[in-house]
């Protein structure tokens, strides 16, 4: 039986260093570990998966659409697979530190029929206040990724707000994350059915560690799959 998946002192780096070579998971059907952070934000169309949220924003509907969640929820794949379906001018606001790039806080954010401007609560006030207040003047749809409920800086802006929270992940939602991700780590000539499942108990208590975190799954995944690749490559070296 596989332990549980969260982490204990020192794993999180220590399982991807360990088994970083393809061979402990060729022993679940896998080329490597399939719950790997992407560097790069967003999420590729074939891991896509369809949870609660809005219908897709219309520009010049004049409000405030935000995506309100804790790190990891979602709010930056969300805002970018609506701004994949309508386009429209995107700025990602850069936290404080490290020094340049925090400099860049300050620069004005952009205007148009509809805009998305993600990490929006890092806006200075007084530039936020202003951005709001021209889109409300121009009648613009702005959707915000946000950690912050901005709602008191929309209201004086002028701008009617709708927010959406990221509810807690659920085990069905979670197990629809997991299986492109491991179908795409798949040796070639691995059947489907000798490929890692990840069982119910594990995803349910992945759901209780993780909150509406999809990054913190992943985390959490990522060393159990190590574990368990850990544990299948031992059996078989032990038996053959």
């Amino acid at each position: 039986a596989c332990r549980s998946p969260l982490p204990q002192n020192g794993e999180r780096g220590a399982t991807s260093r360990a088994f970083s070579a393809a061979g402990p998971y060729a022993a679940l059907g896998l080329r490597h570990n399939p719950f790997l952070a992407d560097p790069r934000p967003g999420v590729d169309a074939p891991f896509w998966i369809d949870r609660p949220a809005p219908a897709s924003p219309e520009p010049s509907e004049r409000k405030v659409i935000q995506l309100l969640g804790e790190k990891g929820a979602g709010k930056t794949s969300l805002l970018l697979h609506w701004r994949n379906e309508r386009r429209g001018p995107y700025r990602y606001v850069p936290p404080g530190r490290p020094m340049p790039t925090g400099l860049l806080r300050f620069a004005p954010l952009p205007a148009g029929p509809l805009v998305y401007w993600d990490e929006a609560d890092r806006v200075p006030p007084p530039l936020l206040w202003l951005a709001l207040w021209k889109a409300a003047r121009n009648g613009a749809t702005v959707v915000v990724g946000t950690h912050r409920d901005l709602t008191p800086e929309a209201t004086r802006a002028g701008l009617p707000i709708v927010t959406h929270e990221f509810p807690p992940l659920t085990p069905s939602a979670l197990r629809a994350w997991c299986e492109p991700r491991i179908a795409a780590a798949a040796l070639l000539d691995s059947p489907s059915e000798d490929r890692l499942v990840v069982p119910d108990k594990v995803l349910q208590e992945t759901c209780d560690a993780a909150g509406s975190s999809l990054r913190e799954a992943s985390v959490i995944l990522h060393i159990w799959a190590a574990r368990a690749a850990r544990q299948s490559h031992l059996s078989r070296s032990t038996s053959s």
